[in-house]
């Protein structure tokens, strides 16, 4: 395979290695970011208390703008959402009433 610029060839690159190298900088990049949390009711006490006060905190900020349950719920999944779905919707509807 040849490059657009005949002179320059191209080389076949291992997507692994380019998905470990975007992970890298893109890591480097937000390390002021706290980390996702991928499974929250595993975390301990603390950290589930500030996880679910990061979310109580988004909740009011989609009761400000306007959103109600239904539209909530469909936004996080429906009836059918996650785990985790439905604990950042019950932080929602704990703001809500």
């Amino acid at each position: 395979m040849t490059s657009t610029d005949a002179a320059v060839s191209a080389h076949a690159v291992d997507a692994s290695d380019v998905k470990r190298f975007l992970r890298s900088n893109h890591e480097e990049d937000e390390e002021g970011e706290e980390e996702r949390v991928k499974k929250p009711w595993k975390l301990g006490e603390e950290a589930l208390n500030t996880w679910k006060a990061k979310w109580a905190a988004k909740a009011k900020g989609w009761l400000d703008e306007g959103h109600n349950l239904s539209s909530m719920r469909e936004a996080l999944g429906g009836y059918d959402m996650s785990r985790k779905n439905a604990m950042k919707y019950y932080q929602f509807v704990k703001k809500y009433n």
